[in-house]
């Protein structure tokens, strides 16, 4: 639903997607952890529906960079003509990760944002969104000290 909102795509852009032979493109409101639990692989536009199903164990490519790339659960697809060619990759590669592997890097990348993630005052400022001066200034200061506070936990490793 999200894509109502914000950063929505042109309309071409899905009809290029509903081209690809097999692509079928979920309405808005359709149930996501249904189709995530009976799905093979996910391919998710911004990385939300990824996510997801990074969790629930399933192979994924996306469109765009995401957060969860240091994982290497993900396969990023930046040129729509080789999808298919990435898919089939992707689907071996991620099926040769045991389990045990997956769980572990996904509770290490959770335990590391528990323990240096930070509150922002105004999230989508820190993501580069339109702002005011006073919120990008807010963002920055808040960013640089969770910056400091990082490099001293590394100092004192």
């Amino acid at each position: 639903p999200g894509i109502l909102t914000a950063r929505i795509r042109p309309k071409a852009f899905y009809n290029r997607l509903k081209k690809i032979p097999n692509v079928k493109i979920a309405p808005v409101y359709s149930d996501v952890e249904e189709i995530i639990d009976n799905c093979q692989m996910i391919v998710s536009v911004t990385g939300t529906a990824g996510w997801e199903g990074m969790l629930k164990k399933k192979p994924v490519i996306t469109f765009v960079d995401n957060m969860f790339d240091v994982l290497n659960l993900s396969k990023k697809c930046s040129d729509l003509n080789l999808l298919s060619k990435e898919i089939h990759q992707e689907f071996i590669r991620y099926n040769n990760i045991d389990d045990k592997e997956i769980e572990k890097r996904i509770l290490v990348f959770l335990s590391a944002i528990i323990s240096h993630g930070f509150l922002a005052t105004f999230p989508l400022q820190l993501n580069l969104e339109p702002g005011t001066d006073e919120q990008y200034y807010c963002t920055g200061q808040e960013l640089g000290k969770a910056l400091l506070k990082y490099l001293d936990y590394l100092n004192n490793k």
